[in-house]
């Protein structure tokens, strides 16, 4: 077998091509000490085709009607698909929309006439090379409306020689009891800035319900899951641990229901959301027990980090000069700004210090003694995201009669003014130990010689 690897050029607009034909040829010949001989050819005429497409979708999700992604609505409600296309041509293409015209609809479950109604609200007039757009529609659903709808697409521009593939949306669900899922910061009751967290950092997560039926619902209890285990563990809730929703239509509970998580493992870059619903019963005229569809909060949360690393991992004991080095990679959620290290009992700082930022910054400012906090000195001077930096410190260190790791606190506050720290050790031995031993001494018979 062989696999053929190509790199598409870019045109002004689509292109269909076919590869002419591949051919093989062979022998039976087994002594190439004099050449070797071709005993025949196979050629295979017109192996394969594809269209050079001159758009890409790169997005297509459903937003509730302020813009905000969600898997799950209330019947009755109103909602949007939004269609994000690239220009991936070398030609400006001009009125973008979505075919064939509009949006197929697939839907399951129980649906009023030709519910969900959508008509677009938001057209692309134009995108140059590389460019980007958004192409928005307006949905309504029907309060009698249950079931599932997702959408499928491609899109065109004004003369349909620049389209894309056919893409499909998420899967929504809409039903007459309905759950919403927000990710936020417990402190200020935002949106988690840049939707990312870093370990020891705390998240509240809410429920919020929605009643479309005429019956309230009452003793409803809700479910939660991290979608990805092992990064985030719960604090408390849920809060309260039940809770009532009046009769609709348009009854709402926010906040119904929240949780408390805190980052404490993971990797950093790691992406990760929580999953939940809601269950309850209804009252009459209704009976039997509600459940609302499963929502996922979106975007995703990433878990930031820095993994700092400390050099050397161990040093003297009783030292008056030790210089450790501590170094980061910012897989944070922002720019850092400024980092402090807190010095531990038994250390004493000798007011020396160096940071390198990028390998070529020097600018950053040295001011405190415990922490001892480094910053940089405007916005310009920030180490951005995926960036490297070394801060260093000359100390005296403690007296110790056996090998013992000390912890330093490492703090990292970001460019939205987050806070976080991370624990790194450093290992004192007493003089002449260790492995390897730094005071490690081989006499041995030396000549000079000199002519």
């Amino acid at each position: 077998n062989f696999t053929l690897n190509m790199v598409m050029r870019t045109t002004t607009a689509d292109v269909s091509e076919t590869l002419r034909d591949a051919r093989a040829s062979f022998t039976l010949d087994t002594n190439f000490a004099d050449g070797i001989s071709r005993t025949g050819r196979v050629t295979v005429n017109n192996p394969g085709s594809w269209t050079l497409k001159s758009l890409l979708i790169t997005s297509f999700q459903t937003t509730d009607t302020g813009g905000t992604p969600v898997s799950a609505i209330a019947a009755g409600t109103s909602f949007r698909v939004a269609i994000t296309v690239q220009n991936i041509s070398s030609a400006t293409q001009s009125t973008i929309t979505a075919n064939p015209p509009g949006l197929t609809i697939i839907k399951f479950g129980t649906w009023g006439g030709s519910s969900p109604s959508c008509s677009v609200t938001s057209t692309i007039a134009s995108l140059a090379p590389g460019a980007s757009g958004t192409i928005i529609y307006t949905c309504t659903t029907l309060s009698s409306d249950s079931g599932t709808v997702s959408f499928s697409a491609n899109a065109r521009n004004g003369s349909n020689n620049a389209t894309s593939r056919t893409v499909s949306s998420n899967t929504l669900s809409v039903s007459a009891f309905a759950a919403t899922l927000v990710v936020q910061d417990p402190v200020t009751g935002l949106p988690v800035p840049g939707n990312c967290a870093y370990v020891n950092q705390t998240l509240r997560v809410r429920m919020g319900l929605i009643n479309n039926n005429n019956f309230a619902i009452t003793d409803i209890t809700p479910t939660l899951t991290p979608t990805v285990a092992g990064i985030v563990t719960l604090v408390s809730g849920p809060t309260p641990a039940t809770n009532t929703i009046a009769a609709g239509p348009g009854a709402t509970t926010s906040p119904a229901f929240d949780w408390i998580y805190q980052i404490t493992g993971g990797t950093s870059g790691q992406l990760f959301a929580f999953t939940g619903f809601a269950s309850g019963t209804a009252q009459p005229p209704g009976s039997g027990a509600r459940t609302t569809p499963n929502v996922t909060t979106s975007p995703t949360t990433k878990r930031g980090g820095f993994d700092p690393v400390v050099n050397p991992i161990s040093t003297n004991a009783s030292s008056t000069n030790a210089e450790i080095n501590w170094g980061i990679t910012n897989n944070g959620c922002a720019p850092v700004k400024s980092i402090s290290i807190s010095i531990p009992a038994g250390f004493t700082w000798n007011s020396d210090a160096y940071s390198l930022i990028n390998s070529t910054d020097e600018s950053w400012t040295v001011s405190g003694t415990n922490p001892v906090i480094f910053t940089a000195p405007a916005a310009v001077n920030y180490l951005p995201l995926g960036f490297d930096a070394d801060f260093y410190l000359v100390l005296s260190t403690p007296t110790v009669s056996v090998s013992t790791p000390i912890t330093f606190d490492l703090g990292v506050t970001d460019s939205n003014n987050v806070f976080s720290t991370r624990a790194t050790t450093l290992v004192i031995d007493p003089f002449n130990s260790g492995t390897p031993s730094l005071n490690f001494t081989a006499p041995w018979n030396w000549r000079e010689k000199f002519q």
